[in-house]
């Protein structure tokens, strides 16, 4: 069983394969059939099977973790952004004060 957080609760899952093609070549060979090569990714999911909802996690415990680094990472951005521009302004000072 994994944790739903959309159904709140644990839940039974099915896995669900799902294939993309990324890639496809074909040959000229002159003749009456052109052979095809296609390259393709395949990913195993597991869904709920209950709402059909596919980001699981083992736990409820799990799941508020994965909130919380996802919660700080929004929060460190912005401020990755300032400091980014901070560093970009003293170095644009320098090199004025420099001439």
């Amino acid at each position: 069983m994994l944790y739903c957080p959309r159904c709140n609760k644990d839940v039974d899952f099915n896995s669900v394969s799902s294939s993309r093609v990324t890639g496809a070549y074909t040959m000229d060979l002159d003749g009456p059939v052109d052979p095809t090569y296609v390259r393709t990714q395949q990913k195993i999911t597991n869904v709920c099977k209950v709402c059909g909802y596919n980001n699981l996690s083992r736990s409820r415990t799990e799941h508020l973790q994965k909130c919380q680094k996802q919660k700080e990472m929004e929060d460190f951005e912005p401020m990755a952004t300032v400091i980014a521009i901070v560093i970009v302004l003293i170095i644009v000072v320098i090199c004025i004060a420099a001439q």
